[in-house]
């Protein structure tokens, strides 16, 4: 079965942040460890920082009879081990937010930036936190979410 819109539009974020490595220009080597549709990460298996993506809600508007606009919300959780998670906050502006490619290969309209929070390592813990908030906006048709327009 092929992909919706939406999954497409996920991919190619997910690809753009597995390119993060600092023999690439970045300053860490998160694009190794990037990770779709997880609840949580085990931290005894994973290579830090780490990267999860995920699609949060997404709102529609009818623009006409058979074509509706979409506004999908993508939360990126970056994780830094004994570390400032700024860095990895910066990586990841830097790779999703291409303004010569913000239409994501003609899948969106555009993908825009919501802004970031951070969660300090708290005492005993050795993570640190960031919650990166993308969204994108594109079109479908009334009840074909896999066909582009």
């Amino acid at each position: 079965m092929a992909d919706t819109i939406a999954d497409r539009i996920v991919a190619v974020i997910v690809a753009r942040l597995q390119a993060i490595k600092i023999a690439d220009g970045y300053n860490t080597d998160a694009g190794y460890s990037v990770f779709t549709d997880r609840a949580s990460l085990d931290s005894e298996s994973i290579d830090y920082p780490a990267i999860l993506v995920y699609d949060l809600e997404e709102d529609t508007e009818q623009i006409t009879s058979g074509r509706q606009r979409n506004r999908m919300a993508i939360q990126i959780a970056a994780f830094a081990k004994d570390a400032d998670v700024r860095p990895l906050i910066g990586d990841i502006k830097k790779a999703c937010l291409l303004a010569s490619a913000s239409t994501l290969g003609g899948l969106a309209h555009h993908l825009g930036y919501a802004g970031y929070s951070i969660e300090r390592p708290e005492d005993g813990t050795r993570f640190a936190r960031a919650e990166v908030q993308l969204w994108a906006e594109y079109d479908e048709n009334y009840g074909d979410p896999y066909t582009l327009i």
